[in-house]
């Protein structure tokens, strides 16, 4: 799976676009008291790196920390993540 989460900033709203191979428990592993994720959207795929990288780039310039290698949150709006939930299945 490819997935979406959505996390609540101070002020804002970011996403985190992974890949797992059970999405529910993914979010347990993430999810401490102070650190409250929930998850938007889940693609089923058989290439989940080839997903996430799909994602990844074609999100690029909205990463919220642009100036870190390996971040994986993103500031999207609705219709980033319209675009997202038309997928369910990637095969």
């Amino acid at each position: 799976y490819v997935y979406l989460l959505k996390r609540k900033l101070r002020n804002a709203v970011a996403y985190k676009i992974g890949k797992t191979n059970d999405p529910e428990r993914r979010i347990r592993e993430l999810n401490q008291p102070s650190n409250e994720q929930s998850l938007i959207w889940k693609i089923e795929t058989d290439d989940p790196v080839g997903v996430e990288k799909y994602w990844d780039d074609r999100f690029e310039l909205k990463r919220l920390y642009p100036h870190k290698a390996k971040d994986e949150w993103f500031k999207l709006n609705s219709f980033d993540i319209k675009a997202f939930k038309r997928w369910k299945r990637i095969v």
